[in-house]
Order: C-alpha cells, then sequence, then structure tokens
C-alpha cells in the first residue's frame, strides 16, 4: 500500500497481485476481472537444449531458475510470473497433426510489469545485471536461437466458470 495525497492507503499493483492470488480459489471470471492491473506482458515460449530431456529441462527450470527469477524480481520490476510446463503425453497429438502443427513447445514463461512506463523504469544498473544473470542461466538449459520472446496485451474472450 502506498498513501494517497488525502492520506488514505492505497492498493498498488503487487498488494493486488497479492489479493488475486488470495481469491485463485474463488473462479477465472472474478480474476480475470481483477487482473487487468497488469497491462504488460512477455510471452517466451521455450524449446529445450537438444542435450536435455523434457524431464531435465523441466525439473531445472523450476527448480533452479525459478528461485533466481524470484531472488531477481525487485531489480526487473516485475508484478507476476508464471512457467507453463508442456506435458508429456500424447493427448495434443491428433490436433497437432491434423492442423500440421510443428512440434510444442517445451514451455512458456509469462511474465508481467504493471505498464511500459514500469518495465522502463526498471532499467537501472541493477536491472541489467539482473538480465546478465537472467541469460547466462537461460543459456544453461534454453535453446535460445529457437525460443521466440515477444511484449503483448492479453484479450480475454472468455473468463467465466470455474478454475
Amino acid at each position: 500500500m502506498k498513501s494517497s495525497q488525502s492520506g488514505g492507503n492505497v492498493p498498488t499493483s503487487s498488494d493486488k497481485v497479492r489479493a488475486i492470488g488470495n481469491l485463485a480459489g474463488l473462479g477465472v471470471g472474478l480474476i480475470g476481472i481483477l487482473w487487468r492491473t497488469a497491462l504488460l506482458k512477455l510471452t517466451f515460449c521455450l524449446r529445450r537444449l537438444p542435450s536435455l530431456t523434457l524431464a531435465e529441462f523441466q525439473d531445472y527450470w523450476v527448480n533452479r531458475h525459478a528461485p533466481l527469477v524470484r531472488r531477481l524480481q525487485p531489480a526487473l520490476g516485475m508484478v507476476r510470473y508464471v512457467q507453463v510446463h508442456r506435458l508429456d503425453t500424447d493427448l495434443a497429438e491428433g490436433m497437432r497433426k491434423v492442423r500440421g502443427a510443428p512440434e510444442p513447445y517445451d514451455g512458456v514463461a509469462e511474465l508481467w510489469w504493471e505498464s511500459e512506463a514500469a518495465l522502463r523504469a526498471a532499467r537501472g544498473p541493477d536491472a541489467r545485471e539482473a538480465g546478465r544473470l537472467l541469460l547466462e542461466d537461460e543459456a544453461k538449459f534454453i535453446d535460445l536461437a529457437n525460443s521466440p520472446l515477444w511484449f503483448n496485451r492479453e484479450h480475454v474472450i472468455y473468463a467465466g466458470g470455474a478454475c
């Protein structure tokens, strides 16, 4: 919380993110309504290094890289970081084949900032060092040349129903 000019407390985006996390059991409709504060998102579609199995890649990503991201979060100014791990199953094989789709990504990293201005504000020496450390670690398990990333904004089409 930060103080307003009138002396009251105004929730920050971080407060809102914590509140959303606390409400996760209430259903995606409510969460979708509340989540609109994080306006800028980075999507990073990951392919593992050829030397790693899917299980090795996912283990490193969640148990080694995720704690590093969490530790560096203050310098980066992110308000949310999510890892989406591909399931090692044939459930999507038919859908992939009928579309002529390529092999699936091994995972997707989603990083959110409150705004473009918040991302730009996190570009000092601490943020540059954090970025260097993350890139150095990513090279240990991600095939960076084959893992596209881009900034985006979500357009929620359907957010009803229970989680």
